[in-house]
């Protein structure tokens, strides 16, 4: 739970002493938390409860009437799941031992000092915040549908992966608690973090600020705004990205750039909610929840010296990575037909036939760009194409650079592990691993020679040669089983 969500949680004090709940309360508003609920006896608490959002209670034994700890029995059983923390003068270990029996979160004795206070407020707060959302995301995961699917609706995808994840951020979209998001440049972080953000509620506004490549102070400018004459061209003051998303969301890409001494100013801003505008020594505080998006692993970089550990822990309360688009193939004819629908309409045209055999072609290819990578392939293709036909030609010339299909440069060697080559005791013979290999080449292919020539390096004639060597049927349909008999 951030201290934004903290400062926002409803406490409700019960106590007979209503000196007492005036001192409670101004400890609870001098640290910044809301204007709490105040009763003076049971049967008044039980009525708040029921009508009332209430997240956590402080609780006194000793009150006329009712006895504190049967009231603590009914509250438990009124309201299992918001932590009741129990404020007497009564030093009694059977007591204590009691009450925790019957589910106290905490018992303090009287009188409490501020700090333990809001320490133990704090705790209590972070505990139900986990178990809420631990049970908001078994609920998603178990039902396997999504409540409002129309947050989502820019992914377009039918991979299992991504719809697990969708369900795991609709879970926990409608705390304060960070999320950070990685995978690989062209996966979709930005647009999942603009679905997290609907999936919210929040009334603010969405602001991403991709930090890759800019310094320290205008970082810190960015965020945190600027007061006048912070600086000599500061001839006004500057409402920062923090200010401006009151409410809402701040999307930091690629935080995996932060400075190190940026990383110590937005680790403040995490755990207090407050930050400093350039040039000024007064405090102000943000309701803005953070999501937080890299390409980079950050474990490594914290091994490095690069990321403070600290802050990693802190960011990644909630943590998901975006499948590659080669590990989701499944998605790649229906973001095909989307990319070329919209790439049609940007310049007046209609849609362009689909030949079957573009999607054998990117079948066989790696997309190190990814989904990004796609929608620029199919952009360029359509403008450059027959408009009745979509041309296989723009694909291939693309393709034909990069690793797999032309070259052996940079080409992944062969792994141990995975989709590695391994041998039993007995060597094949190169005969046998030849036509292996060139099964293998037509399957991924989908049965398309001239896919599989450009998938093994040699010509469609080469292929040809080699599969009436083998005594192969030339059908497509026929030579992946022809050639594993």
């Amino acid at each position: 739970m951030s201290q934004t969500q903290e400062t926002q949680s409803v406490v409700l004090m019960i106590d007979d002493d209503s000196a007492v709940l005036r001192a409670q309360a101004s400890v609870l508003t001098g640290a910044g938390f809301s204007e709490p609920l105040a009763c003076t006896s049971g049967s008044l608490a039980t009525g708040i409860i029921s009508s009332h959002p209430v997240d956590v209670i402080l609780l006194d034994l000793l009150m006329p009437g009712e006895d504190g700890e049967a009231l603590l029995g009914r509250l438990q059983e009124q309201r299992p799941d918001v932590p009741v923390i129990v404020i007497t003068a009564v030093r009694d270990v059977d007591t204590a031992v009691r009450c925790v029996q019957k589910g106290a979160y905490d018992y303090l004795m009287k009188p409490v000092e501020p700090d333990r206070l809001l320490g133990s407020l704090r705790r209590a707060m972070r505990y139900r915040s986990a178990t809420t959302t631990c049970r908001a995301i078994g609920d998603r995961l178990l039902d396997g549908e999504l409540r409002h699917p129309e947050h989502f609706s820019l992914i377009l995808t039918a991979d299992p992966k991504m719809k697990a994840i969708f369900l795991y951020l609709e879970a926990v979209a409608p705390t304060s608690q960070p999320v950070l998001i990685t995978g690989e440049t062209g996966t979709g972080k930005d647009l999942l973090a603009r679905a997290v953000h609907l999936a919210s509620g929040r009334t603010g506004q969405f602001h991403a600020v991709n930090v890759a490549g800019v310094d320290d102070s205008m970082i810190n400018d960015t965020l945190f705004g600027h007061i006048k004459g912070a600086y000599t061209s500061a001839s006004e003051p500057r409402k920062g990205i923090l200010a401006q998303a009151e409410g809402g969301t701040v999307l930091l890409d690629e935080i995996g750039d932060l400075g190190l001494a940026s990383q110590i100013k937005l680790l403040r801003v995490l755990e207090t909610g407050e930050f400093y505008p350039l040039g000024s020594d007064i405090p102000r505080r943000t309701t803005a929840r953070f999501l937080l998006s890299t390409h980079f692993n950050l474990e490594a970089l914290v091994s490095e010296g690069k990321f403070r550990n600290d802050l990693y822990y802190r960011i990644a309360i909630h943590r998901v990575r975006t499948p590659p688009l080669r590990k989701r193939r499944s998605d790649v004819p229906m973001l095909t037909e989307h990319f070329v629908a919209k790439a049609a309409e940007e310049i007046g045209r209609r849609p362009p036939r689909i030949p079957a055999q573009l999607y054998a072609l990117l079948n066989t290819h790696p997309f190190p760009g990814n989904v990004r990578e796609l929608r620029s392939m199919v952009f360029s293709a359509v403008g450059s194409s027959d408009p009745a036909t979509l041309s296989l030609a723009p694909f291939k010339t693309v393709m034909g650079d990069s690793t797999v299909l032309n070259g052996r440069e940079g080409a992944r060697p062969i792994e141990a592990s995975g989709n590695g080559i391994t041998f039993g005791e007995t060597l094949p013979t190169l005969s046998h691993v030849t036509q292996a290999l060139i099964a293998e080449a037509l399957k991924r292919g989908q049965g398309d020679q001239s896919i599989a020539a450009q998938l093994l390096g040699i010509s469609h004639q080469a292929l040809n040669k080699r599969l009436k060597r083998a005594g192969v049927d030339q059908t497509a349909d026929s030579e992946d089983e022809s050639l594993r008999r």
